[in-house]
């Protein structure tokens, strides 16, 4: 998770480096994977950038350190560096509208627009069905899925 705040009330990024993709593509997931670590390195707590410079040894030793190490570090790599040039870039924007406008107007716009995403997303899963996935894999597994909406929270349920 990359995460900016500005003056410790905006988040910038909360999200993951890549979403959730129920189509895999070809290539991207070694067919013998039977749990999550095999799918490549997971990191739970890593300083990517220190005093302003992208840790890139540190972050290659890291990918490569894992009982299943990273398949295309130099993409990972490049995939880092994207989130973190838009992350930057995001920042200075914010940085500027609270400069010329007050950080509690940024502030309250940004709840503004979270709020209209959240009823936005309430309306959507109110018109949604349960549903279902199955995706087969090319050594004959099959990677199934189910999505129940649960009302009573207006979220998805697993």
């Amino acid at each position: 998770m990359l995460r900016t705040l500005i003056d410790d009330a905006i988040p910038m990024n909360d999200g993951c480096l890549r979403p959730v993709d129920l189509i895999v593509p070809e290539g991207s997931m070694p067919p013998e994977s039977r749990t999550i670590v095999e799918e490549g390195v997971m990191i739970d707590d890593f300083l990517l950038v220190d005093e302003g410079a992208f840790r890139e040894d540190a972050v290659r030793t890291l990918l490569a350190s894992a009982d299943y190490p990273a398949r295309n570090p130099d993409r990972n790599l490049s995939d880092l560096r994207a989130q973190l040039a838009a992350c930057t870039r995001g920042a200075e924007l914010l940085h500027s509208a609270a400069r010329d406008s007050g950080g509690e107007t940024v502030a309250a716009y940004m709840g503004h627009v979270l709020a209209n995403a959240e009823e936005s997303v309430r309306r959507l899963l109110d018109r949604l069905e349960d549903g279902q996935f199955a995706y087969p894999m090319d050594n004959g597994a099959v990677v199934k899925v189910t999505i129940r909406i649960d009302p009573r929270f207006m979220c998805c349920a697993r």
